[in-house]
């Protein structure tokens, strides 16, 4: 079974320009987490500060975040 592209968050990084390279940093995780989470293979696990990072490079909320990652909204 193959997952698919998280869409709202590859869109997201393709409005802003912001390569997944650039979040890991940001987060201090690995590039291939983010890439994981671009495919809709993997979700997020941040803590708060890391949440807050995340949605201030994106420049969404975390009601946003919340949206752009769950799965039962399209």
């Amino acid at each position: 079974m193959s997952k698919t592209p998280n869409e709202k968050f590859v869109n997201k990084l393709q409005e802003l320009d912001i390569r997944p390279e650039v979040i890991a940093v940001a987060l201090n995780k690995s590039a291939n987490s983010v890439y994981r989470w671009r495919s809709g293979e993997h979700m997020p696990r941040l803590t708060p500060r890391e949440t807050a990072i995340f949605c201030n490079l994106l420049n969404i909320s975390i009601d946003e975040l919340a949206e752009m990652f769950d799965s039962s909204v399209s």
